[in-house]
């Protein structure tokens, strides 16, 4: 039987986060190499006492994550990890599924003006995918490589419904649909921030602005709002600061001033209030100081 030193150190975290236990991942690892053995012969090959390995096999079998031989041997034997990781996938639908059932019977609270952190890169693409798939008209993004890396298929699912999209970025990049600006001091700017950016602003209603480490595993800055002021307020900052941005590509490009016409004129129609959030911000902020009002008289 294979002894301690036969262990291959991996890391067991991934099966730990799957519902093993620390234990647990440890049999099954080893048994994946050295099926089948004893609840003896894995004790002693893992290094742990009996009575927690047998107890750890009794709750492994009853997971489906092993199977024993039907003898006095009692032989244990892993499933293959396929077979594994088909069966935990199809558990998870489930689960997700019955959730998802019992909480659409819930009245979600209605939005509200605060500004909310984001502590984790999982929120941060997870926020942005949902504002993708609920944008409705227009989005102003700027994004470094790891965004667009990140979130490519929601960008061109957006596009293909209609959304007007405009991508201020680093660097050229082939996003159908899209109209993308490259900024002309993309490089300096990668190098002198040790990060990525992932700002955007949807339908003049909702923003997120992002600072993720290089590599886009951690956040060193987020915030979320559907605040409608705030949200119009840098919607029309990213409209003139694309619009500049266009403008000075277009006058490094010798282009003629009715072409530069035309942008700034192409930029103007990003802010008709219709295709943007300032009706719903007027209309807030009016309904914010008639509350006050009335509270105040009461």
């Amino acid at each position: 039987m294979a002894g301690e030193n036969h262990i291959k150190q991996i890391n067991q975290q991934p099966l730990v986060e799957l519902g093993l236990t620390n234990l647990e991942a440890l049999i099954y690892t080893f048994l994946l190499e050295n099926s089948p053995a004893t609840g003896y012969g894995i004790a002693k090959g893992i290094g742990k006492p009996d009575a927690n390995t047998y107890k750890a096999l009794v709750s492994l079998q009853s997971k489906g994550v092993i199977i024993i031989e039907d003898s006095q041997t009692r032989l244990c034997r892993a499933i293959p990890l396929e077979e594994l990781l088909n069966n935990y996938q199809k558990h998870y639908n489930e689960v997700i599924n019955r959730a998802k059932n019992q909480l659409e019977k819930l009245k979600p609270s209605p939005a509200d003006n605060r500004t909310y952190q984001l502590l984790s890169a999982e929120q941060v693409i997870s926020k942005y995918r949902n504002m993708f798939s609920q944008s409705e008209r227009v989005i102003m993004l700027e994004f470094f490589p790891y965004a667009i890396k990140e979130l490519y298929q929601d960008i061109i699912a957006a596009a293909k419904r209609g959304v007007r999209i405009t991508a201020k970025v680093c660097e050229q990049c082939n996003l159908p649909g899209v109209k993308v600006i490259v900024d002309p001091r993309g490089d300096y700017i990668r190098k002198r921030w040790p990060g990525q950016w992932a700002n955007g602003v949807f339908d003049g209603e909702e923003y997120l602005l992002a600072f993720l480490s290089k590599d886009g595993s951690q956040v060193i800055q987020a915030v979320w709002s559907r605040n409608q002021y705030l949200s119009w307020i840098y919607y029309q900052g990213f409209v003139y600061e694309l619009m500049l941005s266009d403008l000075e590509k277009g006058i490094n490009d010798n282009q003629e001033i009715n072409t530069l016409k035309e942008i700034i004129k192409k930029y103007k129609k990003l802010l008709n209030l219709k295709e943007t959030g300032y009706k719903d911000a007027s209309t807030f902020f009016i309904k914010v100081n008639k509350d006050r009002k009335n509270n105040k008289e009461e």
